[in-house]
């Protein structure tokens, strides 16, 4: 229903909400001058569902229009939540230091504290620890940004992969950023990423593609892709994404631009794609000047099947 009312133009909210309060009062008046009559006691019934209908719809159309007319007042304590539209659990890469990433989940803190050390979208020096000697629960769980203790993770799925993955077994590292911040409500929200290690060389569920970029094709935005391409390292990750007009995109993690994939290669990845369910993404295997001084990028591609 609310969304009905303040779907319609304010002045007809308006209009509803007079109608709402003149029919209200009319009601009591009415009840009030018949109540005593025992000829009348249906009416009056009616009466008095209406006078509580009435009074309900109009305390509820109130609220409503107050929380549009008085929205709340945004501070550097909360804005993390209020004005945030990012959520960092999308934002971590497929690739990082080695690893594949595996699972990435939004994670709220137990007693949170410290709030000004950390910023919304910080991901340095956060880091995971057991505190064995936990009088209330030994298996617990800090979170820490430097020797700042941010919290902990509550008892449940999370915290008991967290003991699996990162405690109990190799092979696997986290990855965190800071993700909400709300000082006022004692809440910190952190994106946990569960990444395990992988050699793309030779672990059998990785193809890997050698190729380059190919800057041929839209004209207009070239001289924007040479600026990004002349900014790539060795090393560095490429994102790959589907253009309906260009086949596979190159990106930075800065989301800039870089070029395209050959046909040749995007059959390829069509055809991975069609028979599993994986990863792809690039890495810059090399980069050089011609004799002309034109930049030359050489890339691997890599498929790689979820394992």
């Amino acid at each position: 229903m609310n969304k009905y009312f303040l779907s319609q133009p304010e002045h007809i909210q308006k209009r509803i909400k007079l109608i709402t309060w003149i029919v209200f009062g009319l009601s009591i008046v009415v009840f009030y001058t018949t109540s005593e009559n025992n000829n009348l006691t249906v009416l009056n019934s009616i009466l008095s569902l209406l006078i509580l209908g009435t009074f309900i719809l109009g305390i509820l159309m109130h609220n409503w229009t107050k929380k549009r007319d008085n929205p709340v007042e945004e501070s550097s304590s909360d804005i993390g939540f209020l004005t945030q539209d990012i959520d960092y659990k999308e934002e971590f890469p497929i690739y990082l230091q080695g690893c594949i990433l595996k699972w990435a989940y939004n994670v709220n803190l137990a007693f949170p504290q410290n709030f000004s050390a950390i910023q919304v979208g910080e991901s340095e020096n956060l880091t995971l620890d057991e505190e064995l000697d936990n009088e209330y629960d030994p298996e617990a769980v800090q979170v820490f940004k430097g020797d700042k203790l941010l919290g902990y993770l509550y008892k449940g799925n999370i915290k008991d992969m967290v003991k699996k993955y990162f405690f109990k077994q190799k092979g696997y590292k986290p990855a965190m950023i800071v993700n909400k911040v709300d000082e006022e409500n004692e809440r910190i929200e952190i994106s946990l990423a569960f990444y395990k290690e992988i050699d793309l060389e030779t672990n059998p569920a990785v193809i890997k593609i050698k190729t380059s970029i190919n800057n041929s094709y839209d004209r207009e935005e070239r001289d924007t892709r040479i600026d990004a391409l002349e900014d790539l390292e060795v090393n560095d990750l490429l994102t790959v994404e589907e253009d309906f007009e260009y086949g596979y995109l190159l990106y930075t993690k800065d989301y800039r631009e870089v070029g395209r994939l050959s046909e040749s290669v995007e059959e390829k990845i069509d055809e991975f794609m069609s028979s599993n369910q994986g990863y792809v993404f690039c890495l810059v295997s090399s980069v050089k000047l011609d004799e002309e001084g034109n930049i030359k990028i050489r890339i691997n591609v890599y498929l790689v099947k979820k394992f």
